[in-house]
């Protein structure tokens, strides 16, 4: 008995295991009921992802300052086909697409030479140092300026040194220019403009508001390369901005492109494998500076092959249609020379020609002669560098054209030590504009200029 009592126990513990391990099989109308179920949950979960890319890149058209300006930057000019579609293909290559898409600047100074890789990341810092913050102000039209103006009392024009010559914080040149004589300047200068593009931004936008001054910026670093690489364009073909980007027009699809651009790299090949070290003053030797290697170049060689090169000529010919345009507007029409960091500097630096050599040797216009001996080389840097000046200087005096150097003011400055450019950028800085202001103030007052 005790026997077929403890087999009937055994055999009621094996059917509840049974029973919790091993259910019986489910109908198969149940199976099939879940798989629809999964079926539908993802279908449903398409449709939600396929509606929500769609929403996604309708925002993305229709508000296009949602994209991160770091995307937009990547398509130039600023990216301002994303917001005017067919507006480069409408802007012929003398001109400037407008609005030119350039936002307000509120942050640390620039540094250019950083970027390229000439200088190391530590020379920003330098800059930040004295100047932690700039100001620069922008327009509907990507203009440095505050406001919209109707009848400006002036008009500058320049490129990117006119532009921070427009900063508000701390105050640059222009605006010391506006307190000392109570007046409104308009500012039409956009970075990286030739003689041709400026002379179409004032006459666009600068001379039909009436100016009773105009303030032509000449730049002695790149204007006339500036506009040799417009003659090698026409000669190219291309007659509008959109030929001209062709291979870097902004995408139809954004929010695809936007994608895509999270896994690739957005930084330009640096233009050198690594840093070069720094040049000193023999003024100031704690401060150190980079140089721009195209730039350095250009002012090494003589008058006579400066006044060959076609930039030149097409330079001259720009800066005589805006004299005439302005006196036929009835202002007056002055031309400031404004010389490179380079061009300042070079007298006084300590004594390196080896450094100063490889500087050069980096630049990309090889088309440009220089000096195989390092030696020579720097000679001829310290010879040349007011060549471009000289010739310029010459034109306007054979032309009429009203005209002012800012070099003798910044090389007086910079001989006593002062440090009037930003190390790790080939901008002026602060300190360079007011010294400039301090004699270009004078020079209008006793031109009877601004009255």
């Amino acid at each position: 008995m005790k026997h077929s009592q403890r087999k009937a126990n055994d055999d009621d513990i094996r059917q509840r295991y049974s029973d919790t391990t091993m259910p019986p099989p489910a109908p198969k109308n149940a199976t099939r009921s879940r798989r629809r179920t999964n079926q539908l949950r993802l279908v449903l979960l398409t449709a939600g992802l396929l509606v929500a890319t769609c929403t996604a890149e309708v925002a993305l058209q229709i508000a296009p300052s949602l994209l991160p300006t770091s995307f937009r930057e990547r398509f130039p000019p600023h990216g301002i086909e994303f917001f005017h579609r067919g507006l480069l293909d409408r802007t012929k290559l003398q001109e400037v697409p407008l609005p030119f898409g350039i936002d307000a600047w509120h942050g640390p100074p620039p540094s250019d030479l950083v970027d390229i890789g000439i200088a190391p990341p530590r020379a920003a810092a330098l800059d930040q140092r004295s100047t932690p913050r700039i100001v620069v102000p922008a327009d509907a039209d990507g203009m440095p300026n505050s406001a919209a103006m109707s009848s400006p009392d002036a008009v500058f024009v320049g490129d990117s040194f006119t532009v921070f010559a427009a900063q508000l914080e701390p105050p640059g040149l222009q605006r010391r220019v506006e307190l000392a004589f109570d007046k409104q300047i308009l500012n039409l200068s956009v970075s990286g403009l030739g003689p041709d593009r400026e002379n179409f931004l004032l006459q666009r936008l600068g001379l039909p508001k009436k100016p009773k001054l105009v303030v032509w910026f000449f730049f002695g670093g790149n204007d006339i390369t500036d506009a040799l690489w417009m003659t090698v364009h026409e000669g190219l073909g291309v007659k509008t901005y959109g030929q001209l980007l062709q291979d870097r027009r902004a995408p139809r699809l954004l929010l695809p492109s936007l994608i895509a651009s999270w896994f690739t790299a957005n930084a330009n090949a640096p233009l050198v494998r690594q840093p070069l070290a720094a040049l000193r003053t023999e003024a100031q030797p704690s401060l150190e500076l980079w140089l721009h290697p195209d730039v350095l170049r250009v002012i090494s060689v003589p008058e006579p092959l400066i006044a060959a090169n076609p930039g030149w000529l097409r330079t001259t010919t720009a800066i005589r249609a805006a004299h005439a345009a302005s006196k036929a507007s009835g202002a007056e029409f002055l031309l400031v020379y404004l010389p490179c960091k380079a061009q300042v500097y070079l007298p006084i630096l300590k004594h390196n020609p080896e450094l100063l050599h490889s500087y050069a040797s980096e630049s990309k216009l090889v088309a440009i002669p220089m000096a195989s001996d390092s030696a020579q080389f720097a000679a001829d840097a310290v010879l040349h560098r007011n060549s471009i000046e000289k010739l310029i200087a010459a034109f306007c005096n054979e032309e009429h054209i009203r005209y002012w150097s800012a070099r003798p003011s910044l090389d007086q400055a910079a001989s006593k030590g002062e440090q009037l450019y930003y190390s790790a950028d080939t901008h002026w800085n602060t300190r360079g504009q007011a010294v400039v202001a301090d004699d270009l103030i004078p020079h209008l007052r006793s031109e009877g200029l601004l009255k």
